[in-house]
């Protein structure tokens, strides 16, 4: 049995995609976790593909093998994870986890091994907190809101009834001249629409007590 024989199976039993090319990008490996994420058959992508059309762009196939060379020195490694987006057959992009290394297979010949992680369940889960992060805020905005009303109407009640009642009384008890009344009276109109809508205020709350 040939390590080609057993390279095959145990591709095929990783959840992961996987993809094997030789040492210029040829694939030669594309296994059924590869398919599922990218739509193509593992012989389409042997015949049709080379690594950088795996990439949505093509700047991060390059960043990948920056990587690889800059972590190994020139020396078979490993390039540390990193997020990339992948084009799947249908020309849709396709987010991962990307995990790669420089290999050997039993003749020596030089190639890399990528390991793909599809970040689509993730991204909907961060898009979901982030969606209730809002609403705890929003409804945090709204409790806060509901409560300035009641705390406002608490500090302005006294004031103006205060108010109203030393003019009431100077009215009453005649020590004002006549021409200020009428300005006095318009001046309790007005006190007497700011206590309305104190009352109304006091009602926005179910824990005011009168």
């Amino acid at each position: 049995m040939t390590d080609s024989d057993l390279l095959t199976p145990l591709l095929e039993c990783l959840p992961e995609a996987v993809v094997v090319a030789d040492r210029h990008g040829r694939i030669i490996r594309f296994n059924s976790g590869a398919s599922r994420l990218l739509g193509w058959s593992s012989s389409e992508a042997m015949d049709r593909l080379r690594t950088p059309d795996l990439y949505a762009d093509i700047a991060d196939a390059r960043a990948v093998m920056v990587r690889l060379r800059q972590r190994t020195a020139g020396l078979p490694g490993a390039a540390e994870p990193m997020n990339v987006e992948l084009r799947g057959r249908d020309g849709s992009r396709v987010p991962v986890r990307l995990t790669a290394a420089w290999v050997r297979d039993s003749t020596g010949l030089l190639g890399t091994v990528g390991a793909f992680s599809d970040r689509r369940p993730y991204r909907a889960m961060e898009e979901r907190l982030r969606l209730a992060t809002e609403l705890v805020a929003d409804r945090e905005r709204r409790v806060e809101a509901t409560n300035i009303g009641p705390r406002m109407a608490s500090e302005l009640a006294q004031p103006v009834t205060a108010a109203m009642a030393h003019l009431d009384l100077a009215i009453e008890g005649g020590e004002m001249p006549e021409a200020a009344e009428d300005r006095v009276m318009q001046a309790l109109e007005q006190l007497e629409r700011v206590r309305s809508v104190v009352h109304d205020l006091t009602r926005m709350s179910t824990h005011w007590k009168a």
